[in-house]
């Protein structure tokens, strides 16, 4: 009797996200949307801090959806399915 050997191949399915990063800042109460926009700086916002609100649903929304971004093989290469 003879066996045959499933191979197996690492795949990696990128799907869309949407995550929020919070960035935290002091600036008077009677600043205008525009002017605290304008005026939060690169160190402001790399201290922001990631919101895991809407995260985990909006990769459970994808994936329902069946709408990866991309499919990858373990070599970062893009996989063509016939």
């Amino acid at each position: 009797m003879t066996t045959s050997t499933t191979q197996t191949k690492t795949f990696i399915v990128r799907y869309p996200v949407t995550t929020y990063i919070d960035v935290e800042v002091q600036r008077p109460s009677d600043i205008t949307e525009e002017e605290l926009l304008n005026i939060i700086d690169k160190d402001e916002l790399v201290n922001g801090v990631e919101n895991d609100e809407g995260g985990w649903d909006s990769l459970k929304s994808a994936w329902r959806d069946g709408s990866p971004d991309v499919i990858l093989d373990e070599d970062y290469e893009e996989v063509e399915f016939n």
